[in-house]
């Protein structure tokens, strides 16, 4: 008989009740209404979130999908892990939430994850929604988080670029 892992999903539960999000196991459909309250599924999913990288910045990824003018009720664990994964590689931007939820305003959320859902997976694989929708995502921040293009970064200035390939 195989080993059965027991996951304390306590830390989740509690991030989630302070929030006012209900979870729901996967078997189970959201509930819909105007009365229903925010809902996610994969408490073990935010769980190992917290235990790998902090409360901290599962904190402000939540905070930040529920203080935007995300089009549904129905949090995508998926899209928690992407946010997660962005804080962490721009650390600042989680330092300037109120910021970061204005742009993220900008983002139709539910209409690039469906984008990223029905997106080909590698060799017939399903597709990994969470990498997918970080780099849709990202591509659309960092021109309104980060100032500055690409090709700022590598040093190079527009002047230099656009005259090369006339020569």
């Amino acid at each position: 008989m195989p080993a059965v892992k027991a996951l304390d999903h306590s830390a989740a539960e509690a991030l989630c009740s302070s929030f006012g999000v209900e979870i729901v196991p996967y078997n189970v459909r959201f509930r819909t209404g105007v009365d229903a309250p925010p809902q996610i599924c994969g408490s073990a999913r935010l769980q190992r979130l917290i235990e790998r990288h902090g409360e901290d910045v599962v904190w402000k990824a939540l905070y930040a999908l529920l203080n935007t003018t995300y089009d549904s009720k129905q949090l995508q664990s998926a899209v928690v892990s992407a946010l997660v994964d962005l804080l962490l590689q721009y650390p600042s931007w989680g330092e300037r939430l109120g910021e970061f939820c204005d742009v993220l305003d900008k983002v139709k959320i539910g209409e690039l994850y469906d984008m990223c859902r029905n997106a080909p997976g590698v060799d017939g694989g399903a597709p990994k929604r969470r990498v997918i929708f970080t780099a849709y995502l990202e591509a659309l921040l960092i021109p309104e988080l980060e100032g500055k293009s690409l090709m700022y970064e590598t040093g190079m200035s527009q002047d230099t670029t656009m005259g090369q390939g006339s020569r």
